[in-house]
């Protein structure tokens, strides 16, 4: 590594994120601030349907100030909770579903450049929809959508002015028909 690491700073401290400086060498020997978030780790889940349909949810992110196409997804923010129980609870509190068939996904980066956390995704199988009205908590405006996989790359390419999609829905749906889970 051509980096020299240095001290850490904590900049900011906030209810679900930290903010940290680095500090650290380059490879030319000039000192830098590097400033990321720490927050808890990611859980998400793309759902399917026995149809093949994935279950997104369509969700207001305030920083954006638009509705973004997302996968159900939450932070690991319960203590004893472990990655299965966490995601299988974001599924039912944002969709209404339950599963059967879980498949695990390895971990990623959750936006490496600042930040350190990782995400925990899955692909669920053998839905069954336990509960209707799902619109999200106090501090969500979700509604959820159903997708034909084969129409996923269209909805992302040809997204409308006020909605953005999150394109890690494509990876995992190929990474759900590398792992013969998804056609």
């Amino acid at each position: 590594m051509k980096f020299k690491l240095g001290d850490k700073k904590l900049l900011f401290k906030g209810k679900y994120i930290n903010l940290w400086g680095r500090e650290f060498g380059d490879g030319s020997g000039n000192s830098h601030v590097w400033e990321y978030m720490e927050k808890r780790d990611v859980v998400f889940v793309l759902p399917v349907t026995d149809d093949g349909k994935a279950i997104l949810i369509k969700n207001y992110r305030v920083p954006l100030e638009k509705y973004v196409i997302e996968t159900p997804a939450g932070l690991m923010d319960k203590e004893s909770e472990s990655r299965e129980d966490a995601v299988k609870r974001e599924l039912l509190e944002e969709t209404g579903y339950e599963a059967s068939e879980w498949h695990a996904l390895p971990p990623q980066p959750y936006r490496s450049g600042s930040s350190k956390n990782l995400m925990y995704g899955f692909i669920a199988k053998g839905l069954k929809k336990v509960k209707d009205g799902i619109t999200g908590d106090d501090t969500e405006d979700i509604s959820i959508m159903e997708v034909p996989l084969k129409d996923l790359v269209r909805l992302w390419l040809n997204p409308s002015d006020d909605i953005f999609f999150e394109p890690e829905i494509i990876a995992m749906y190929q990474a759900g028909i590398e792992m013969g889970l998804l056609k």
